[in-house]
């Protein structure tokens, strides 16, 4: 069965404010002052929308009576293989959200630490220019992600690497970020070729980018959209079997050598790129921090 959500948000539902309180939950840099988030609606914190939705396809696959009584985790996490959610930008933050009240639930059911991490590592996510923080979920959230979006915003220095090659005109390498770092494969650009110039009012580049491959698509854009489908059929097909999945992310997005090379070689690029920010950002920081003390002695 097939579901597709629309939210509600009511009038009291502050989808900005919303975001920037779930980055900061998790560690990212604030863009606001802390004024910012005060005063902020229960409807925002807790948005009703989230819970009508956790009822109706998390609910019943940790319990039963209504969320009195627990199943038995290996029972629960079949059902939560079953569940296959594909998202785009604020859909991230929703999936977060839900993953927290699932996490909340198992504990009042009396699910064991283990168990929790079992069941709900069978969630499976797609998600197209995700709108949260990355890295930090429990359920198995894979992410296509373009470089060109102008639309997230995590202020760290990942993305600042990121927008100042950009910026300089570089083209950002395929590249795939293991689950620790956000489990998410960084395109550097979806549609047209790489010597396009993407202005502000480009949505393309933010915007769902489907199931399809697309002859608009950018070659790297197609190798993207083949690892997503293959995520989602081969998903789809353990659920089907009635299992607990075992794949890992490598097995889930290959069909077959091709694919297989394909995301081992996005897999070195991410290390590679990975490396550079890190050993960019520490050098800035020492000279940062070689400054400021030259400052300080001179006062």
């Amino acid at each position: 069965t097939v579901y597709g959500t629309t939210y509600d948000f009511g009038d009291y539902f502050n989808t900005k404010q919303a975001l920037a309180a779930q980055m900061k939950k998790y560690g990212h840099t604030p863009l606001h002052s802390d004024e910012y988030f005060e005063n902020m609606h229960a409807d925002t914190e807790n948005p009703q929308f989230i819970k009508q939705i956790f009822d109706k396809f998390i609910l019943p696959r940790i319990s039963t009576l209504d969320g009195k009584v627990k199943i038995p985790a290996t029972e629960a996490a079949k059902k939560m293989n079953k569940l296959k959610i594909v998202t785009h930008c604020f859909g991230g933050y929703a999936s977060l959200k839900l993953e927290e009240m699932s996490l909340q639930k198992m504990s009042e059911l009396g699910y064991t630490q283990k168990e929790k991490e079992a069941i709900q590592g069978q969630l499976q996510i797609l998600a197209m220019n995700p709108y949260c923080p990355l890295g930090v979920q429990k359920s198995e959230m894979f992410s296509i992600i373009s470089a060109q979006d102008r639309e997230v915003t995590h202020n760290n220095h990942f993305e600042k690497y990121i927008r100042k090659m950009v910026s300089k005109g570089k083209t950002v390498p395929l590249s795939y970020f293991k689950k620790d770092l956000g489990n998410f494969v960084l395109v550097n650009r979806m549609y047209g070729s790489d010597n396009r110039v993407v202005t502000q009012t480009d949505d393309d580049e933010h915007n769902y980018f489907g199931f399809s491959i697309l002859p608009a698509h950018s070659e790297k854009g197609k190798i993207a959209m083949t690892f997503a489908q293959n995520y989602l059929i081969n998903g789809i097909k353990s659920a089907l079997r009635d299992e607990v999945r075992q794949k890992d992310i490598a097995q889930l997005v290959a069909q077959n050598n091709v694919d297989a090379i394909n995301f081992a070689k996005a897999g070195e690029n991410g290390r590679i790129l990975y490396n550079e920010i890190v050993t960019q950002t520490l050098a800035e920081n020492d000279k940062l921090f070689k400054k400021k003390s030259k400052e300080s002695s001179r006062k």
